[in-house]
């Protein structure tokens, strides 16, 4: 196997396969930390995990027996290890539309925030009440800084008319959007 060959079966696996097998790998190592934090009486992180699973690949390495998917697995576990440290840098979460479901609405006070935010919702597969795509007009020039998404409902609204609403007002700035943003470069 060559290193690419290796490298591309590492992205088939951790961003393919198992991702839709398991679902994200930063939700997974969250809960392999946090039983592996109550059994063990330590506090283990997500990146953690990420690291002791490549310890454990290069354990079965250190037998002697060469399976090209221990260095394959090494390679996927790195680089979960590289994007949970970006996140834990970041400290702030990503947004997950499944961790937010009811009233909640998500506030851009600027535009590039919003089209931000409209195009993860339309890649999420998510469309306006009318059907038409979120990345088609992000509506933000009605209320401009004070524009407000009912992501879960497919409208908009002020800030203030939200809160009247007594809907749960979510921040965008309290996400890490990184790879969203550098989807838009």
């Amino acid at each position: 196997m060559t290193r690419k060959e290796c490298l591309d079966a590492a992205i088939d696996a951790v961003c393919k396969d198992r991702e839709n097998t398991y679902g994200p790998p930063e939700d997974n190592f969250k809960l392999i930390a946090d039983l592996w934090s109550t059994y063990t009486g330590v506090k283990i992180s997500p990146r953690d995990v990420a690291v002791m699973m490549i310890l454990l690949k290069t354990a079965r390495v250190r037998t002697g027996i060469n399976h090209s998917d221990n260095f394959v697995d090494m390679a996927g576990y790195a680089a979960c290890a590289a994007e949970i440290g970006e996140t834990e840098k970041q400290g702030k979460p990503k947004f997950r539309l499944e961790d937010y479901l009811g009233n909640y609405v998500m506030h851009c006070d600027t535009e590039e925030k919003a089209k931000i935010f409209c195009d993860f919702l339309d890649n999420e597969g998510m469309t306006w009440f009318s059907g038409a795509a979120y990345n088609e007009k992000t509506r933000w020039e009605n209320y401009k800084k004070d524009t407000v998404y009912y992501f879960n409902h497919g409208s908009y609204c002020s800030k203030e008319y939200a809160e009247k609403d007594h809907q749960i007002i979510l921040e965008f700035d309290n996400f890490n959007w990184s790879e969203h943003e550098e989807g838009k470069k």
